[in-house]
């Protein structure tokens, strides 16, 4: 057997564009790691050694990322803060939650073209998690993001991932 492969279909490069409900959120550090989460239940019988079904129980996607510019807006992202908890240079951090946003993530893809793009599109997610902020004399300040996709009702989905050439 004779394992065929062509090399325009394995993606390189990071992604180009990053918004968290319509705002860039700049540069990013190591890629972006998307994890598909599914749980499923086995059916099994007296009569079977092996499972005979699996029905889908749940199915979630979680997202992660380092920023590398860590802006005032970007920590109020990152502590799930109300927008109204920024104003102009003073971040108020309080008991206020941000909303569930749309997270679009564009870089490359596998279609053979260079201009070619992959988008993935989560119609809400939030910020799950704990945020480091490390302040030092000779380390540059980084947020680490983990958001989680949860299921839109509106939409039936929790995203969508589209080539275009």
């Amino acid at each position: 057997m004779t394992i065929t492969q062509n090399p325009l279909n394995i993606v390189m490069g990071p992604p180009t564009v990053i918004t968290l409900g319509g705002t860039d959120l700049g540069p990013e550090l190591d890629g972006v790691v998307i994890t598909f989460n599914q749980e499923v239940k086995e059916h099994t019988n007296d009569q079977s050694f092996a499972p005979v079904a699996y029905s889908l129980l749940k199915r979630t996607a979680d997202i992660v990322m380092t920023l590398t510019e860590a802006t005032l807006a970007r920590v109020l992202t990152a502590l799930n803060l109300a927008a109204a908890s920024l104003s102009a240079s003073t971040l108020t951090i309080n008991d206020s939650i941000a909303t569930a946003a749309q997270l679009i993530i564009t870089g490359p893809s596998p279609t053979g073209s260079g201009s070619a793009t992959r988008t993935y599109t989560f119609t809400k997610v939030m910020h799950v998690g704990s945020t480091d902020l490390a302040v030092g004399r000779d380390k540059p300040q980084h947020l680490a993001l983990k958001f989680t996709a949860q299921y839109d009702s509106t939409t039936s989905k929790i995203g969508t991932i589209v080539d275009a050439a």
